[in-house]
Parts: structure tokens; sequence; C-alpha cells
């Protein structure tokens, strides 16, 4: 169950991101609704014969997850505040989910093979009384963090007439260098921030909780998580409506 599910949530989130942002944009722009339909369905085929293949070569679903939790430090902060923050570009973005693959795979790269980053690491642990994974999560968000700090503020920023189409669309609440933005209604979008983030952080606890075969614990955070999820719905709702 926790493989299909992570399985089902790649499909959907690949097929429209490759579909939309990559395909339709940079392959072929007059693809008709039909040709995005179809082009949709092969990555979503190929995202399940991919996830066929990992699992075939992982003895436990408890590795996979703790993998899906290195490569995702860090990288929740800039799809948050992307909708809030103007400085948050694409070259952020990007790279962010770039090093976010990266360093975990350089991180145990290093432990296992520079003696000096060993014994670094093996002090911190003893010295902090954590095991090699937890410290191994709250580095990864650490750089992760600065590696795409120092890119948003070392790139050119969003073009100003981009964010002013977006800016008069949406109306978002936030840091905006545009009149009519700012801190528009601002603690509501930031109250269902939080709710959002936290029913996703549910979601992947729920995952670890039924891994670890706590089903009930796993069906009470889950039926949490929906609540979540239902309030932050109409708390959006009622902005929209507000926006209207």
């Amino acid at each position: 169950m926790p493989f299909m599910a992570i399985t089902q949530n790649n499909q959907n989130w690949c097929g429209s991101l490759l579909v939309q942002n990559f395909y339709k944009y940079y392959i072929n722009p007059s693809a008709s609704e039909k040709q995005l339909k179809q082009t949709g369905m092969l990555v979503m085929v190929f995202v399940a014969v991919l996830a066929a293949v990992i699992a075939l070569f992982n003895d436990s679903i408890l590795a996979i997850v703790k993998f899906i939790f290195a490569i995702t430090a860090g990288v929740g902060p800039v799809f948050i505040l992307r909708w809030y923050w103007h400085k948050i570009n694409a070259w952020t973005q990007l790279t962010a989910m770039v090093v976010s693959l990266i360093y975990p795979v350089l991180y145990d790269l290093g432990y296992a093979n520079i003696p000096v980053f060993t014994n670094f690491l093996n002090q911190t642990m003893f010295m902090l009384n954590m095991e090699y994974y937890p410290l191994k999560i709250v580095v990864l968000t650490i750089t992760v963090c600065a590696t795409w700090i120092v890119v948003m503020y070392n790139t050119k920023p969003n073009d100003i007439s981009s964010l002013k189409k977006y800016v008069s669309a949406v109306r978002p609440g936030g840091w905006w260098p545009i009149e009519n933005a700012g801190k528009v209604r601002f603690a509501i979008r930031f109250a269902t921030a939080l709710l959002l983030a936290f029913a996703n952080v549910l979601n992947f606890i729920v995952l670890w909780k039924f891994v670890t075969r706590q089903y009930a614990l796993a069906a009470f955070l889950f039926v949490l998580s929906i609540i979540i999820l239902i309030l932050a719905y109409h708390l959006l709702k009622r902005i929209n409506l507000q926006n209207g």
C-alpha cells in the first residue's frame, strides 16, 4: 500500500509537470489536448515502470521511505515561500530540487570514504546524542536551504511584468514590490499555508506509522490529515471569494 500510494502520487505529479511545464512549453507548444493527454499517459506508464524497477532492487519499503525523506529535506520552504516572496525565482526552485538529489548521495559517500568527515559526524552524533539518519536529515535541510538561498541572491529576479500578471490574477499575500499586493489577507493565507504544510508532514508520518505496523495510529493521523485539508480548502475558497 505505501508503495502504491507513493507511485500513484508521483505518476500524477510527473504527468502534469512534465507534460504541461516541459513538453508543452519546450517541445511541442502547439500540441492539442489529445496529444497532451496521450503524452501524459505515456509519462505515467514510464513512472510506473521506473517504480517497479526501483522496487525490484530494494529489500524494504522502509529504505525507500527514508530515501524520500532525505531527498526532500530543505525543499519544502521553497515551494511554500514562492507564493509569498517575489525573490523566489525558477533558478531557486531548480537548485533546491537538484541539490536535494545530489547532497544525500554525497553525504553517504563522504561518511563511507572520507575519514575526516566520518570522524566529524561520529563526534557530532556523540555530542548531540543523535543517530546517523536524524543527523543526516538536519544537515541536509541546512545545506540545501543555504544553497538555494545563495542562488536566489545571485541570480536574476523574476521579470516584473510576469510578477504583475501573477499579482493581478492571484493577489498573493506576502512580500511583493507591486501595488495592491503586499500583505493582502496575509494572516489567513499564512494560516492556510501552515495547515497545508502540516497535512503534508502528516502524510509522511502516516506512511511511517504504516510501515512500522502502527495501523491504528496511522489511520487516526490519516483521518486528521483529511480534516486539515478540508479546513484548508474552505479557507482558500473564502480567500478566492473575497478576491472575486
